[in-house]
């Protein structure tokens, strides 16, 4: 794989989540370079980041915005009084406690909050529909009444939702036009003129909800989290010279363009926001915007990452920053923000990546350290590489010869008060040499959990290896375990039990000429409780299937009833070959049902059923991409597409529904 495709691959998948504010000014003044920047310049090497004057960020534009057009990068070529007492139900997953993610239904124990997709309805008019906010309540014999459906519509914009939160009365949604809705990453080097828009309603009268507030953005939303009544967005925004320039001035050549981006105004190149009433400002009202502390005249970068906050209790309190340097992630804990991403370099041997950490203050976001290493984090749910526990940030990086062989790295990097985050540890080392991975094998998943790291590498068998963190400026490898297939998602059960979940593959002998055969999609029952030994308790594969829980852990969903009975359910979608000339295949999505009853060595995984759809796949989008499931301590719910089936747990169960 070139250099240029693995920077692609890794900007697609990882992209993500928010930020706020914090830094200190600097006095620094930089004057604009008379001559044209070349093209060949490279961007600024990674360093601390500070809030300068507005003439060093209009020098960083102008200069990005020019060689965006001249020479662009080559890399590309997110009811409190309906509460109920009823705990006893699954949540949607997240990777962090007390850090929700944005997803596509909150269930109470009461009332169930659903986004509808009108892609999924099978009718033609479909691009005429909006999306809706639907509310339905549970009732006594575990069916469902529709309390409500609220269209959004933005202006005559008909929306696609994205994310929804709920925070006791608050509703936020998070949406695009429905014209540009598909989930596709827009690169922050390439200009756009994409908007995304943030509603928040108020569900009191939950069969009416109204609209509190409701803000337009430009720019790309790239991902959010949700910390008590704080909303947290990141989006990407790249100034479009079209709409800086005169188109006549374009066809004069380079002097002439580079001088014109040297008269416009430094809030031609920023992103606005649109309010309810229609007021527009800009989304960065003073300006403020963190850059590289280290750069000069010939330094240039177009992109900007916004990062904005909103009280949802107070939502015309909104706060706004940005960042003008580059990166592809964020990672959040309970108290920190962590901005990430890989410098782009001409040989995948110099790959470097930044860490930016800034912590969550009462005022907002803070700016505190950074922190630069060799390689980047992949891009198979890169965010669950990284962990913070105290001032400790844990994280896995991966380098690469010039054949593209991996090499991984676990570093532990410590918050001493500076403004750099200092490396305190790290696997392999001279005391512990032995590699994370055999050769050629990638990162699969990674996960923290009773100070220890979990990770997954795989090329034809898959190695989970236990690292123990106890001290974490000294990490060591306790044990691994080598098995069939991989796992792409890990989920912690207790300290002594993991579930994985990803594909089992049959591992043919190195001197076979044979293909690698995928069996299907597997859920594995680990023992981690003695971790120089970790052992496989069982595992469970579905047969030509796959699962979307390998690169979207929210379709999981874990109850657990006692400390040795546990419930789970993931959706799985296969392939069937038709037996008419009529149907050439089906699609078949399925929602599968498992038990992990015992404690520790002594546990096992079972099957306890499934709720099955079937389509013929030359009707309308029909897929378990976005299927949820709900367990409950007499059932499940399943969400598929815009229905909802209800089965008892009892196997041999028949649902009821759709509703």
């Amino acid at each position: 794989m070139k250099l240029s495709s693995i920077a692609f691959v890794t900007l697609l998948v990882t992209t993500m989540t928010l930020v706020g504010c914090g830094g200190s000014e600097t006095t620094k003044t930089i004057t604009q370079s008379e001559t044209l920047p070349v093209k060949s310049m490279k961007l600024t090497p990674y360093g601390a980041l500070s809030l300068q004057s507005d003439n060093a960020l209009g020098i960083r534009l102008r200069n990005g915005v020019f060689l965006g057009h001249t020479s662009p990068i080559d890399v590309v070529t997110a009811t409190e009084a309906s509460e109920t007492a009823d705990n006893n139900f699954s949540r949607s997953i997240t990777q962090e406690d007390g850090v929700d993610e944005s997803d596509r239904f909150h269930f109470n124990g009461q009332q169930l909050f659903l986004t509808i997709n009108n892609r999924f309805n099978d009718t033609d008019d479909t691009q005429e529909q909006s999306d809706l906010l639907r509310i339905l309540q549970r009732k006594s014999d575990n069916s469902l009444q529709k309390l409500s459906d609220t269209p959004l519509v933005i202006g005559d914009e008909k929306q696609h939702i994205n994310g929804m939160y709920v925070n006791g009365y608050s509703v936020s949604l998070l949406s695009s036009d429905a014209q540009h809705s598909w989930p596709i990453a827009y690169d922050i080097f390439y200009p756009t003129e994409q908007q995304f828009s943030i509603s928040i309603f108020d569900t009191k009268e939950l069969t009416a909800p109204s609209l509190k507030q409701q803000y337009t953005l430009d720019g790309h939303v790239l991902s959010s989290r949700q910390i008590d009544n704080k909303l947290y967005v990141v989006s990407s925004f790249a100034p479009s010279i079209r709409n800086i320039v005169d188109p006549t001035v374009l066809e004069q050549g380079n002097e002439a363009i580079f001088e014109a981006l040297k008269q416009a105004p430094l809030i031609d190149f920023l992103p606005h926001i649109t309010d309810l009433v229609g007021k527009k400002t800009s989304l960065i009202a003073d300006h403020g915007c963190y850059i590289p502390t280290v750069f000069d005249q010939n330094s240039g970068h177009q992109g900007l990452i916004l990062m904005t906050v909103i009280d949802t209790r107070n939502p015309t309190d909104i706060k706004s920053r940005c960042v003008n340097a580059q990166a592809q992630g964020i990672y959040v804990s309970k108290n920190s923000v962590y901005l990430y991403g890989e410098q782009y370099q001409d040989n995948v041997t110099d790959l470097q990546s930044v860490i930016y950490k800034f912590s969550i203050t009462e005022e907002g976001l803070s700016y505190r350290a950074y922190a630069t290493l060799d390689g980047n984090f992949g891009f198979r749910n890169s965010q669950f590489r990284f962990n913070e526990s105290g001032e400790y940030l844990t994280t896995v990086s991966t380098t690469y010869d010039e054949n593209y062989s991996p090499t991984h790295q676990l570093s532990v990097f410590k918050d001493d008060g500076t403004d750099v985050l200092a490396a305190v540890g790290h696997l392999p080392n001279q005391v512990h040499p032995e590699p994370i991975g055999k050769p050629n094998e990638d990162i699969y998943a990674v996960r923290y959990f009773n100070n220890k790291a979990y990770i997954v590498t795989f090329e034809r068998t898959d190695p989970l290896y236990v690292i123990d963190l106890s001290n974490k400026e000294n990490p060591t490898v306790e044990g691994a375990l080598e098995i069939p297939g991989y796992s792409a998602y890990l989920h912690p059960i207790n300290q002594e039990l993991l579930l994985g979940i990803g594909q089992h593959i049959w591992a043919q002998d190195d001197d076979s000429d044979l293909p690698v055969i995928n069996d299907g999609a597997q859920v594995s029952l680990f023992d981690v409780g003695e971790p120089q030994s970790p052992m496989q308790l069982g595992n469970y594969i579905y047969k030509d299937s796959f699962t979307p829980v390998e690169f979207d852990h929210h379709a999981l969903s874990y109850l657990q009833l006692s400390a040795n009975n546990h419930r789970i359910a993931l959706p799985t979608e296969r392939w069937i070959a038709g037996i008419s000339t009529s149907t050439t295949s089906q699609l078949t999505s399925t929602l599968q049902l498992l038990e992990i009853n015992g404690e520790g060595r002594s546990a096992n995984l079972e099957p306890v059923g499934k709720i099955e759809f079937k389509k013929n796949i030359n009707s309308s989008y029909f897929s378990n991409i976005d299927a949820r499931s709900i367990l409950t301590a007499q059932g499940v719910y399943y969400i598929h597409g815009n229905d909802v089936l209800y089965r008892d747990w009892q196997e041999g169960s028949e649902p009821i529904g759709p509703f």
